[in-house]
């Protein structure tokens, strides 16, 4: 471990961003195009070995210009050990794939295309996986709108599977609270009298801060009785 320390010091002046290391995990950071080549050294030098990709992870901050944070999980079987490689894309900048080095890299990369739209040159296969044919769009983005743009539904005229676009009814989006407004400030909404054990015989102003304090079951009573 101290040896790959003492490397990832001597690369972070023009290779790397930062490295750190907490609780037994390497963190580093760096440059997009120097992904492939910073991994191959992971993998191939005898002081790393890691010879197994876990998984690639995405955050998307749209705010950011590179809205995009991939971070790559790596296991070093022989040392047991887990390095985290982090790096920033946007939507236009894509990333080298690492297909070619680690073969569960095929999978990630396409669901990453698939769901964030993120360009990975050298994949022999950039297809969509997890979508349907002719999906437009990258559903994972944090400007996709969460109903989509097309629904999928079947149709008993043509006996098959069509797709229409998704519109949103606005009839039920206008609400009027003036009912509701008009009965909490009328003469119909008393305050039980809690020394009383006879409910409605002695009725006081509304008092919201002294109501909500009486048993519950005073309170659904009090509603139920007068029918609201």
């Amino acid at each position: 471990m101290l040896w790959i320390l003492y490397f990832l010091k001597l690369l972070t002046s023009n290779f790397l961003i930062f490295f750190s290391y907490k609780d037994y995990k390497l963190n580093t950071n760096l440059f997009a195009p120097n992904l492939y080549s910073f991994l191959y050294f992971l993998k191939m030098h005898s002081i790393c070995q890691y010879k197994s990709l876990v998984d690639i992870c995405v955050s998307d901050f749209p705010e950011k210009k590179n809205r995009f944070f991939l971070t790559y999980t790596l296991l070093s079987f022989s040392y047991n050990n887990r390095i985290f490689v982090s790096l920033n894309s946007s939507e236009v900048e894509g990333v080298f794939s690492v297909s070619s080095l680690y073969n569960s890299a095929n999978w990630a990369e396409r669901e990453i295309w698939d769901m964030f739209g993120i360009i990975f040159y050298w994949h022999k296969d950039l297809r969509r996986i997890l979508t349907d044919y002719g999906f437009s769009g990258f559903p994972l983005r944090k400007d996709f709108p969460m109903s989509g743009f097309v629904e999928v539904l079947y149709s008993h005229k043509q006996k098959r599977l069509i797709y229409n676009r998704v519109v949103l009814a606005q009839e039920y989006r206008n609400f009027s609270f003036e009912h509701f407004t008009a009965f909490w400030s009328s003469n119909k909404f008393y305050l039980v009298n809690k020394l009383n054990p006879s409910f409605f015989t002695n009725y006081n102003k509304l008092n919201l801060e002294t109501f909500w304090e009486l048993p519950k079951y005073k309170i659904q009573k009090f509603f139920l009785s007068n029918k609201l």
